[in-house]
């Protein structure tokens, strides 16, 4: 294999769109397992695996082909309906699909070699499509024919892309038509029927040269001009040739069903006959000898052996310069191997091709509406529309500073609606960005499946998955940090929270066992869950775990809500496990979900249990990290963006709310009582002496605590920036440029929760 022909853009648009197809194939196999009676669902598939062969064989990835082919040979398997889809079945095209995946990845890396298919994988695979629906088993005809006559030569046909989708719905009308040939070769020797049947299959002849010619099969098109010759001539021949005739049209159905069976996986199927078309035009003609005559009655593979129809080298038609008017038509000097393609029956005209070729065409058109940008391109857009936005805000606050000055009412007027006008056309071009970002969560969910089957086999365990709201889209850095944690949580549900089928039985629940997989959205935050109806989680067994591992004691521990117990099992290291296995019992999974959930991606995760029924762990994360809403607050000299979607409320506390618990910080309000921190001490700021009347409560993932502030400035949309080396104290995740040009930091709202929460444990020790 040798890539160093092709053109780096070619190889690049292949392994984005194989990835692609290789992601929907996971889904679709799995669903197939279930689902095995599903016709369109099986030629999707079908389809798919071959275009990634196809396009392989065209780049000459020689190795991908071979099991690529393998496993398009057993779905061939499967859709001619003798092949049933069972485990072991599944298990080995699945295998094929990972071969075909590590493949892909080899290339990205760019390999110019990868790594070749196990030959036993490759071999089964074969075997179980090959040994049922071959073209000899499927067709006994076929088998006659070439039981004697050995093997054809089988190769790839090379086709012009845009004429590929065509193959298929030909191929199906075809096989109709090959059944109606025999037909009307009987009907030749019926009295007065004669000229009819001759009349359809030379109609038949010339609509097969005509799709031929459409399809720029060269090595095809003599041979079957020699055909559509033939069929034309015998309304007048007499009896003996036309039973000569008959034997040999005859013999050419079965190599006709067997080709055309090669043709649906794009192979093109050819025999050594130039011998026996010759003679069958010379039949036609009244002009064969009486030495090349059959017996009566021959059958397909006598007429084959007789005529010296093999598999192995190319041979010629003997005698053609006889006939001076099979010269005319093409001649017959390189017409000796046999290869045809599938006509499709009524219309078959070059016409209606081109018409059909065009009207996908139009459709393909029609569908590709989209065009593939390099995610560089779309970030650094992104950065402009950020910088845009804070450019927007800074006029925006010019112009309000303008308007409190003395200046002509009418410049004012226009300055105000340029401004007014901006604003609308940076929140346009903001949200068009940002949905340049988006991508559904479809391309996260569709992997699961597949991950659910092999460990619901692994645990012994039978569980559905169901998997809700897909479209549901999200920014692509989200997806990203997402796909990990869900990962750990689908592994928790199925090694720890679904039951084994006997378990479930004594239980008085179904056997099968059901994981929900849902996403949707929540205001400016996207909501994902899972959820499944297992044995939910237990706060005795959790609580001692947090015992051992010295989390907290037996008098905290009775003091805490489930669902603050509950938490424990987010803590690094933690696990209730009993034995480690390869599933769980390292305590890493639910750790991993709480820094990407939180720590990265700013969001909460929750989790809601009822014990013998199950438990839902629900994920918010916001839409997008880039550009969010925020509320700009002042404290000691400073000014701070906190995220909006915290914020609980804003009050200006009287005496009697400020309160203290254990000796730190508190406030009073409707009847609940949260822990209070300053701002100026927290970030220590260089005027902590000032005035801080305004609380600001914040809260996130069932926790709330109050912040003390000296003035509440008002919302901004805020573009956030990385620290970059900027050295600030206290709880802070970026910063952002205010309206008025000044740089502020970005508080860190979980970051703060659990400053508080040690700080108020010191104070109380």
């Amino acid at each position: 294999m040798n890539l160093g022909n092709f053109d780096p853009e070619i190889m690049k648009e292949f392994l984005i769109e194989s990835g692609e197809l290789l992601e929907q194939l996971e889904v679709d196999l799995v669903e197939l397992e279930s689902s095995p009676a599903d016709q369109q669902l099986l030629n999707q598939i079908f389809r798919a695996m071959h275009t990634i062969k196809g396009s392989a064989s065209f780049l000459g990835l020689t190795n991908l082909v071979q099991i690529a082919h393998a496993a398009e040979t057993a779905l061939n398997g499967v859709r001619n309906e003798t092949v049933a889809v069972g485990r072991n079945e599944m298990d080995m095209m699945l295998a094929a699909l990972d071969v075909i995946k590590q493949q892909s990845t080899e290339l990205t890396a760019g390999r110019t070699e990868v790594t070749k298919a196990d030959p036993a994988l490759v071999a089964q695979l074969v075997a179980l499509g090959e040994c049922h629906c071959g073209p000899a088993a499927a067709n006994p005809e076929a088998t006659a024919a070439t039981g004697d006559a050995g093997e054809a030569d089988v190769r790839w046909l090379a086709l012009d892309p845009a004429k590929v989708h065509l193959i298929e719905h030909m191929v199906a009308d075809f096989k109709q038509n090959i059944a109606q040939m025999r037909l009307q070769l009987d009907r030749l020797c019926e009295p007065g029927a004669r000229w009819a049947a001759g009349s359809v299959l030379s109609e038949f002849a010339s609509d097969l040269v005509k799709v031929i010619d459409f399809f720029e099969i060269s090595e095809c098109l003599k041979i079957a001009k020699l055909l559509e010759h033939a069929f034309s001539g015998i309304e007048s021949i007499c009896d003996e040739q036309l039973t000569q005739f008959q034997l040999r049209a005859r013999a050419l159905r079965p190599a006709l069903s067997e080709q055309t069976a090669e043709l649906e996986s794009l192979r093109l199927a050819t025999r050594q006959t130039g011998t026996l078309v010759e003679r069958l035009t010379r039949a036609s003609a009244g002009r064969l000898e009486s030495d090349c005559f059959l017996e009566t009655g021959s059958g397909e593979s006598a007429v084959m052996g007789f005529d010296g129809v093999v598999g192995t080298a190319a041979g010629t038609c003997r005698g053609s310069g006889d006939n001076p008017d099979l010269e005319e038509e093409g001649g017959t000097g390189t017409g000796g191997n046999w290869g045809f393609v599938a006509p499709r029956p009524g219309l078959m005209n070059k016409t209606a091709l081109q018409q059909q070729s065009e009207a996908a065409d139009r459709q393909q058109v029609a569908a590709e509406q989209t065009i593939r940008v390099e995610v560089g391109r779309i970030e650094s857009l992104m950065n402009l529309v950020g910088e845009l936005v804070l450019q927007n805000n800074r006029i925006s606050t010019l112009a309000d500073d303008v308007g409190k000055a003395r200046i002509d009412p009418e410049l004012l007027q226009q300055l105000e609606m340029a401004t007014s006008t901006l604003d609308r056309v940076t929140s346009d071009i903001q949200v068009a960005v940002m949905r340049t970002r988006m991508q559904p969560l479809e391309k996260l969910f569709g992997k699961y499946p597949r991950l659910i089957r092999d460990l619901a086999i692994k645990t012994g365990k039978q569980i559905q998955l169901v998997v809700e709201g897909g479209e549901t889209e999200v920014d692509k850095s989200v997806i990203e940090e997402l796909g990990d944690a869900l990962i750990h949580l689908l592994l928790n549900s199925v090694d720890h929270g679904v039951e084994k089928p006997a378990d479930r039985r004594a239980a008085c629940k179904p056997e099968i066992a059901t994981i929900r997989v849902s996403a949707g959205y929540d205001g400016t935050h996207v909501r994902v869950q899972v959820i499944d109806d297992g044995r939910g989680l237990q706060r005795e067994k959790i609580g001692r775990k947090a015992m051992e591992r010295g989390l907290c004691t037996r008098e905290v521990l009775e003091t805490l809500r489930d669902d603050e117990v509950f938490r424990f099992v987010f803590e690094p290291g933690f696990s209730t496990a009993e034995q480690v296995s390869d599933l769980s019992g390292r305590g890493v999974g639910m750790d991993v979900v709480r820094t990407n959930i939180e720590r990265k991606l700013k969001g909460s995760v929750t989790i809601d249990t009822e014990r013998g029924n199950g438990t839902t762990l629900t994920i918010a994360i916001p839409l997008t990290m880039s550009i969010m809403r925020a509320m700009m607050v002042a404290a000691g000299g400073d000014i701070f963006a906190m995220p909006l979607t915290n914020i609980t409320k804003i009050v200006r506390p009287t005496p009697e709310m400020l309160t203290t618990i254990g000796g730190a910080p508190a406030l009073q309000l409707h009847r609940q009582v949260y822990p209070l921190l300053s701002a100026s001490a927290v970030f220590e700021c260089k005027d902590r002496d000032e005035p801080e009347p305004f609380v600001v409560l914040i809260g996130f993932n069932q926790k709330m605590i109050g912040l003390r502030v000296a003035r509440v400035i008002g919302q901004q949309d805020i573009v956030i920036k990385t620290l970059d080396g900027l050295q600030r104290a206290g709880p802070i995740s970026g910063v952002t440029v205010r309206n008025d040009g000044g740089v502020s930091p970005i508080i860190d709202v979980i970051k703060l929760l659990r400053f508080s929460q040690q700080w108020h444990a010191d104070t109380a020790a």
